[in-house]
């Protein structure tokens, strides 16, 4: 079950935007995650994962703690404020169909 490839939502190859989005609006709504659960979900190789947390962590947009992840304040603030953007309706379209059957 990866991210996109549900039915009528594999656009193609997503962009970094799109990932980094994605994690965020993850952490979000399960409030702290194994990153070998988002992993799986996102459908991201442990390269990707490694660059993409190493970023969000260095920017303080999440906190590890051991295996799990989870959002701070900071990401919240930074998720509020990407909501208003265009290119946050891609991420977002499908995500709501993915967080129904989280």
């Amino acid at each position: 079950m990866l991210i996109g490839k549900e039915k009528g939502l594999d656009e193609g190859r997503r962009d970094k935007h799109d990932i980094v989005m994605q994690i965020l609006i993850m952490l979000k709504s399960a409030k702290s995650i194994r990153k070998t659960r988002l992993m799986t979900l996102l459908g991201l190789s442990s390269a990707q994962s490694k660059q993409y947390l190493g970023f969000l962590e260095k920017n303080r947009l999440i906190e590890t703690s051991g295996y799990e992840i989870s959002i701070t304040e900071t990401g919240l603030d930074h998720l509020e404020k990407c909501s208003c953007c265009p290119m946050f309706e891609r991420s977002n379209a499908i995500w709501k169909f993915k967080m129904k059957n989280f």
